[in-house]
């Protein structure tokens, strides 16, 4: 059996993504100078190695990064900005992924500093056919914490994206927690100790979450909706040389 484990807080002053906030509403030319981290992380994964042929390994694993979304503003906020120059919109401060390099999935990164504001459910299989060959199947389900609430109504016109009462923000309705579920198949064959080739192919199943959109990028400051809700796949081929 193996485990591996992670939990991480993050707390201080987040003045960086307040000012990301600023010019919320219709004329707030302030970002939120208060904004704070207050965040939860974490990570688990647990595998078992079978003593059989090809050695098979199972393993189940999920991650937790807390998340906020304040951009929704009540009528009397939406009035208040319009009202009062110096009104700012409360900034929506996610866990900081920081420099992670840990991967839920071919779509499902957390490099460039995404997968934040959600929950993480995975799990797969893993074989050695040969001392060489390793073959894995695996699958993830995605789900936002902290949803977009939407100015309503929004929908897809010829590959846009339509909100046609965007300036009454405050009209707004918020987007599924959905966001994806992903299968993956990876083959690595290494031909040597320092040098190795692997291919691999991945599909995405779009969650109504995704396509409509949440913020979930960026550290929770992008909004990763797109202008379709259809699914996506994806193969690659590399090598890896060690010197």
């Amino acid at each position: 059996m193996d485990f591996e484990a992670e939990v991480a807080y993050q707390f201080g002053d987040a003045d960086s993504a307040g000012v990301r906030f600023q010019n919320a509403g219709l004329i707030s030319p302030y970002g939120d100078d208060d904004a704070k981290y207050d965040n939860w992380g974490g990570n688990l994964q647990v595998g078992y190695t079978l003593d059989t042929v090809w050695a098979p390994r199972l393993f189940l694993g999920g991650a937790y990064f807390g998340g906020e979304d304040n951009r929704d503003l009540s009528f009397w906020q939406w009035l208040g900005a319009v009202a009062c120059p110096f009104w700012s919109a409360e900034s929506s401060v996610s866990f900081n992924r920081l420099f992670s390099d840990w991967q839920y999935g071919q779509f499902v990164s957390a490099l460039d500093q995404d997968c934040t504001n959600l929950w993480v459910a995975y799990g797969g299989v893993m074989v050695h056919p040969t001392e060489a060959l390793t073959l894995i199947a695996s699958v993830a389900y995605v789900e936002s914490l902290a949803d977009y609430s939407a100015t309503w109504p929004s929908f897809f016109l010829l590959g846009r994206r339509v909100n046609l009462l965007y300036p009454l923000s405050f009209i707004d309705k918020e987007n599924p927690d959905d966001l994806c579920w992903e299968a993956d198949f990876t083959a690595i064959y290494r031909y040597s100790e320092d040098l190795s080739f692997e291919a691999g192919y991945a599909h995405i199943f779009l969650g109504d979450g995704a396509a409509q959109g949440n913020f979930n990028i960026n550290n929770g400051l992008g909004f990763e909706g797109g202008t379709d809700d259809d699914d996506a796949d994806y193969f690659y081929f590399e090598t890896k040389i060690c010197f």
